[in-house]
């Protein structure tokens, strides 16, 4: 989240540049808040997934050989 919301706020508090260039500060802030947003939606599908898992007996241990 920290990279998202810093992200976003780099991207808008930066004043607009008249010469572009390809990583301009909007560029980098804009591309931060598109990694944050990765790394948040990476985070929550791990999070459920081990939430989702069931803890395995012995029966299950055996079905899997």
């Amino acid at each position: 989240l920290a990279f998202f919301a810093g992200g976003l706020f780099w991207a808008a508090s930066v004043s607009p540049d008249r010469d572009g260039g390809l990583f301009n500060p909007m560029t980098v802030g804009w591309m931060a808040a598109l990694a944050g947003i990765g790394f948040f939606g990476v985070a929550v599908y791990l999070m459920l997934d081990r939430l989702g898992r069931g803890d395995l007996d012995e029966e299950d241990d055996l079905d899997a050989e």
